[in-house]
């Protein structure tokens, strides 16, 4: 089941040219990048598939222990450096977005 348009958070359009899988990793990842009051960037992604069980990067960071904590840590460090008062995607997301929807359409996995 999708969910509707209008209960997407802010930006994330883009996010409707992936999975439903995949929007609800990135709205999460959105949200936590709205509660730490910076841009959505590669770090909230990493947590928002750290936290999902299922995922590729959550097998990964088990398997070599990398825990939630040390990300989070990571994120406060990086966000002490890049407060911002506006919640837009940072250069660098934009750019996984952009690689991930090509990848996506050349390996032919749902969009």
């Amino acid at each position: 089941m999708k969910e509707p348009e209008e209960n997407l958070p802010d930006g994330s359009q883009v996010f409707k040219k992936f999975s439903e899988h995949t929007r609800k990793i990135l709205i999460s990842a959105q949200k936590i990048a709205q509660n730490l009051n910076t841009n959505l960037g590669s770090e909230h992604i990493l947590l928002a598939l750290a936290i999902t069980p299922g995922t590729l990067a959550h097998s990964i960071l088990q398997e070599h222990m990398i825990s939630l904590d040390q990300i989070r840590l990571i994120i406060s460090l990086n966000n002490t450096r890049k407060k911002l008062a506006e919640r837009e995607f940072s250069n660098e997301a934009k750019e996984i977005l952009k690689i991930a929807a090509v990848l996506s359409k050349k390996f032919q996995h749902q969009q």
